[in-house]
């Protein structure tokens, strides 16, 4: 039963962690100038075009997931190191999140609290 439940959680996270991911590149490359040009999650596609930004399905199966962004016309100070950094550094974030829910949860759940003793 505990693997089952292991399994289910790992899928879960996994497909958690691609819209984490995707996001981190989106958000560190327009932080760093660069301009959004589309975002894929699975089959669902956001992308800019004439202004405006436009959602789609898109028939490619075989993506998970995708940003691209457009870099800036002067591209200096190795700003594409943060568009591209910006994915893993996510996904560190969320895994300390739940890493740090995991321990509290198991430490609620075997009885055991930060109380004071009575004085």
């Amino acid at each position: 039963m505990e693997l089952l439940a292991f399994l289910i959680a790992y899928v879960a996270f996994f497909i958690i962690s691609i819209p984490v991911h995707e996001l981190g590149h989106l958000v560190f490359g327009l932080l760093s100038g660069y301009r959004f040009s589309s975002f894929r999650l699975f089959s669902l596609v956001w992308y800019k075009e004439n202004g405006k930004v436009l959602f789609r399905r898109s028939r490619n199966k075989l993506a998970l997931g995708q940003c691209l962004m457009l870099p800036p016309k002067h591209e200096k100070d190795f700003k594409f190191v943060w568009h591209n950094l910006g994915g893993g550094l996510f996904n560190l974030l969320i895994a300390g999140i739940l890493l740090i829910l995991t321990i509290y949860i198991r430490w609620h759940l075997n009885g055991y609290t930060h109380r004071r003793p009575d004085c």
